[in-house]
């Protein structure tokens, strides 16, 4: 029995001689296994089974939006640090800005996890049925 999945190159493979078991002998089948660096193609294949071009976009979009959000956070941070030293009118301006980038860093995040949940299951529950069907 062998199953096959069609999956793209993954580097050399290496051919493992099967155990010697005296009970077993005769259905045992040698197995062979991938070393070496996982091609671009294999992460596009996930990509391909986690939803496709649109549910990779929004997950890449997801993070871009994460970073930026922190970056926005760190200098609305020392905005607000300048403002107090200085002792300018405008106290609550820079506090409000850090507070609303907190809340983005937390609600980008959120979603982030969300669809990288998501992706996992789908790209597992695609998987699972194309090894069923082989």
């Amino acid at each position: 029995y062998s199953m096959k999945l069609s999956l793209p190159h993954m580097g050399s493979t290496k051919t493992i001689p099967p155990k010697q078991d005296q009970n077993f002998s005769s259905i045992t089948v040698t197995e062979t296994k991938a070393e070496g660096e996982v091609s671009i193609a294999v992460y596009g294949y996930y990509f391909k089974l986690a939803g496709g071009i649109i549910v990779s976009l929004a997950l890449i979009l997801a993070s871009v939006w994460v970073s930026l959000s922190w970056l926005l956070q760190s200098y609305s941070l020392g905005k607000w640090m300048e403002e107090m030293e200085s002792s300018q009118s405008h106290r609550g301006e820079f506090f409000s800005r850090y507070l609303g980038c907190i809340a983005s860093v937390l609600v980008a995040s959120a979603c982030r996890a969300l669809l990288q949940i998501f992706c996992s299951l789908a790209a597992a529950r695609n998987m699972h049925e194309l090894l069923l069907r082989s």
